[in-house]
């Protein structure tokens, strides 16, 4: 079990879908339970629509990969293919 990210690092800026594994993603909110998700789920990616910091932590629950879109890889998406854009963002807001 490790750290994929912490809430408080600000320079997260990306979007995960968990390839292999599991991981828990706990939120500093008090009122939001902590969730598994297993392969296929993806989260993060707050601060690519928002330009917010993480409001959650993400914790590795077994030997896990993960793809990442990163900031600049969706802003490409953006570029290149807006409605997979949209989609990507209606996900991360689920």
């Amino acid at each position: 079990n490790g750290f994929v990210y912490r809430a408080s690092d600000r320079e997260i800026e990306s979007l995960f879908v968990v390839y292999r594994g599991s991981v828990t993603i706990r939120s500093t909110i008090p009122s939001v339970a902590d969730r598994v998700l297993p392969q296929g789920h993806g989260f993060g990616g707050r601060s690519l629509i928002a330009d917010l910091p993480s409001v959650e932590t993400c914790i590795a629950r077994e030997d896990t990969q993960l793809l990442e879109i990163d900031v600049y890889a969706f802003r490409f998406l953006e570029f290149a293919r807006p409605v997979l854009a949209r989609r990507v963002m209606r996900a991360i807001l689920q």
